[in-house]
């Protein structure tokens, strides 16, 4: 009687993970590879078209860690070998940065995604084409001796909800995500900042990757980040936009914008000891080690695992739109075919980027 041999079978789950992994190898060997090429590249070196087309990219933030790329392509002049002179402006004092784009006083425009859905929600003529974080930054913030380590630790303890802001907004689809409700946390409206956290008057805090962590660490205080990421929300954080009539007027100006903030996030990481001292002369009481706390921290939010810079999904968008939606922010019918561009993002990377090489 001949012995049966026993085959063993590959689970199902292990292939996709295993694929996801060689995935994220080869982009990011992609990523080195053609970062290196980038920073090595004169800036006397290639051909740009004779007349450069001239734009401004209007931050939502003051130059920082969270604008790394555009700062970088600035300050490398990769815009520049694309054919654009860029312009970049941070947010001024009580300007947004989407009607300074509706109006055309702006070319392009950098805004958080929940504000550009409802401001197309409302009509604005803008539409999306590429996205800088393609995970939400805003994370929740307790100290390590506290023991909160998940959205479920929150049941019972004091947590800061600013009513009307984005991080309530996540707060909430993170409670609805882990099986709770309001009624069941202990929340305080007007107890949201890191203060309110170091001196024992809340448990949990809102606030964005890096930035409060900087602060803590500085502080010699052991601390835990919560991201909504790791709890199934995955929307996009910040996202790049223009007017629908510039985009369908102008979609090789757009590609061009778009393959330099490519390469200057991909620079930002290939090289950090390159890209933090550009970042640090571009803004205002900025230190080296608070840009390179911030970097480090916001990496996974930038390149998330088996991801390309810049390139969101038609699942994010469909996610968010049912976050506003519940919340009663719109009513659910914007098109968002119309809103999020993606063929601006596979032009960018079906085409070489050679920068006159």
């Amino acid at each position: 009687m001949k012995r049966r041999t026993k085959v063993r079978r590959r689970s199902r789950a292990s292939a996709p993970f295993n694929t996801r992994i060689v995935t994220a190898v080869i982009l990011a060997t992609a990523v080195v590879a053609a970062s290196v090429h980038f920073w090595n590249v004169s800036d006397s070196g290639g051909e740009a078209p004779t007349k450069p087309t001239s734009v401004t990219l209007r931050l939502s933030g003051t130059f920082g860690a969270k604008f790394a790329g555009e700062i970088v392509a600035a300050r490398t002049k990769l815009f520049e070998r694309n054919g654009i002179n860029v312009e970049l402006k941070e947010r001024g004092e009580g300007i947004d940065s989407i009607a300074p784009v509706v109006s055309g006083a702006d070319t392009f425009g950098v805004t958080d995604s929940i504000g550009f859905l409802m401001a197309r929600s409302k009509g604005q003529p803008i539409v999306a084409f590429a996205a800088g974080f393609l995970e939400n930054s805003i994370v929740f913030y307790s100290l390590e001796k506290s023991g909160i380590r998940a959205p479920q630790d929150f049941f019972g303890k004091r947590v800061g909800r600013r009513a009307n802001t984005d991080s309530a907004l996540i707060y909430d689809a993170l409670l609805k995500n882990a099986g709770l409700s309001r009624s069941q946390i202990r929340e305080n409206a007007t107890e949201t900042d890191l203060d309110a956290l170091l001196n024992d008057r809340v448990d949990v805090i809102p606030g964005h990757i890096g930035q409060e962590g900087f602060l803590l660490r500085q502080k010699g205080v052991p601390y835990t980040v919560i991201r909504v990421s790791d709890y199934g929300i995955h929307v996009p954080d910040t996202v790049y936009f223009t007017t629908e009539k510039f985009a369908l007027d102008r979609p090789s100006v757009v590609q061009r914008v778009l393959q330099a903030i490519i390469a200057g996030w991909s620079m930002v990481y290939a090289d950090t000891a390159k890209s933090i001292p550009l970042i640090v002369s571009a803004g205002k009481g900025l230190t080296p080690e608070q840009v390179q706390f911030e970097l480090a921290a916001q990496r996974d939010f930038v390149m998330p695992l088996s991801r390309r810079v810049a390139e969101y999904d038609e699942q994010q968008w469909k996610q968010l739109r049912a976050i506003l939606t519940s919340a009663r922010l719109m009513d659910g019918s914007v098109d968002l075919a119309r809103a999020v561009n993606y063929d601006i993002l596979k032009e960018a990377y079906r085409k070489p980027i050679s920068f006159g090489n």
